[in-house]
């Protein structure tokens, strides 16, 4: 019978596992710092002080041994700052530890404080040259210097700052040939010209110079000088030229309110002219439909003042509308269609509100009185055929076509008289 049953494990496994289980705890601190885990080595050297504290030597032994430890903690903290690309952080932790630091980490602390900087200087060189592919040389040639304050002797920092300070230098003698060219433009009065050549120059020597403030105020000007022509143009009914000149004033000055309400009120003016020429088109070719949403859609603008063109349409437009309409009327009149011919005659009158038309009142009250007449018979015959006459129905009927053809239903019931009598012959 086996009587011991050990796990597979090597023998010195098994010996350090005992050694550990029966160390002390400064034994087992300074085993973790060897190992490199100083946070348990520093939990240790805690016990340790604290079961050390009737023992001054053994205290001092283990204080000594956990300031040790918090450095390397630290340190350790540090270096992993600087592999997580975070080298002013690891600084400020190496800057923090290093008066207190062990004489023996001094070396090791200037190394990684130099490892730092030339990480920042790295970063700041990699940060400028993005700047430049984004054209932004003056913010390049900040971030290059950074760079080489932190590390003098980066060659691509060095290489790529000539290269920016030589572009800012062509970039300022362009700056300044514009803003001279300007002001020659300017002594010559050529304004547009002028401004122009000082927004090119304030593009390449900053917003903060004395290019940026004549193009601002040449700006101005001409913007002024474009919005008062405008006014006088359409004063003067120039609208093609207040067109073009307001344009001109918008484009100057985008945000001004008179120059954006001047703008507005041309534009609407414009639209008028387009749909008054539409309008136009179709009272000459008699679209009185058409027309009348034409004229809608001029009122419908609002401006200021009726003018008295669309007064001249509309009143054209109507006489258009009337004129089909009593044409139509004459027609059915002829026709002896008089109740058709008087309903046209009346929508006359309704859109003239009583001031009349030609002879349309006159024409009217002819037919009113013959409808009359119409009506009087069409009564009788309903009287006679409810009485069971048949003949004073049909003569009556016949008094009814004969007055208006289109009466009620007369020619209908007539129509059907007609058709009973040829059945009646027929079966005859």
């Amino acid at each position: 019978m086996r009587r011991f049953l050990l796990p597979a494990l090597p023998l010195l496994a098994l010996l350090l596992l005992g050694a550990c289980q029966n160390a002390t705890p400064m034994e087992r601190g300074d085993h973790q710092f060897r190992l490199g885990n100083f946070a348990a080595s520093l939990e240790a050297y805690e016990e340790a002080y604290e079961g050390a504290l009737n023992s001054s030597a053994e205290a001092d032994q283990a204080e000594a041994r956990i300031n040790r430890a918090r450095h390397f903690l630290m340190e350790s903290y540090a270096v992993d700052l600087l592999h997580y690309g975070r080298p002013l952080e690891a600084l400020a932790v190496l800057q923090e530890i290093a008066p207190n630091a062990p004489y023996d980490r001094d070396a090791e602390l200037v190394r990684l404080q130099d490892r730092a900087a030339r990480l920042h200087a790295n970063l700041l060189n990699e940060a400028g040259y993005q700047a430049v592919e984004e054209s932004e040389p003056e913010l390049a040639a900040q971030l290059f210097l950074e760079s080489l304050a932190w590390n003098p002797g980066l060659v691509s920092a060095q290489e790529r700052l000539a290269k920016t300070e030589d572009h800012l230098a062509t970039k300022a003698r362009l700056g300044e040939e514009f803003y001279f060219e300007g002001m020659d433009h300017l002594r010559q009065d050529h304004s547009i010209r002028a401004r122009t050549s000082f927004m090119h120059a304030s593009t390449l020597l900053g917003e903060d110079g004395l290019a940026q403030s004549r193009f601002e105020g040449l700006t101005e000007d001409l913007a002024e000088e474009s919005y008062a022509a405008a006014n006088l143009y359409l004063e003067a009914e120039l609208l093609g030229q207040a067109w073009v000149a307001i344009q001109d004033a918008a484009h100057l000055r985008p945000d001004h309110p008179a120059t954006m309400e001047l703008l507005d009120n041309i534009v609407a003016r414009v639209k008028r002219e387009a749909l008054m020429t539409a309008a136009e088109v179709s009272v000459r070719g008699g679209n009185t439909e058409t027309t009348d949403e034409v004229l809608k859609d001029i009122l419908a603008l609002g401006l200021e003042a009726q003018d008295p063109r669309v007064t001249d349409l509309s009143e054209r437009n109507q006489d258009s509308k009337n004129r089909t309409r009593y044409n139509r009327a004459r027609a059915y009149e002829l026709d002896r269609q008089l109740v058709s011919a008087a309903a046209l005659y009346q929508s006359i009158l309704d859109d003239e509100a009583g001031f009349g038309w030609e002879d349309v009142e006159i024409r009217l009250n002819a037919i009113q009185s013959r409808i009359q007449l119409a009506a009087a018979a069409y009564e009788q015959a309903i009287a006679a055929q409810e009485a069971g006459d048949q003949e004073t129905y049909r003569r009556a009927l016949s008094e009814t076509v004969q007055a208006s053809v289109d009466y009620a239903d007369a020619l209908q019931r007539l129509r059907e008289l007609h058709l009973e009598q040829a059945v009646l012959e027929d079966n005859s």
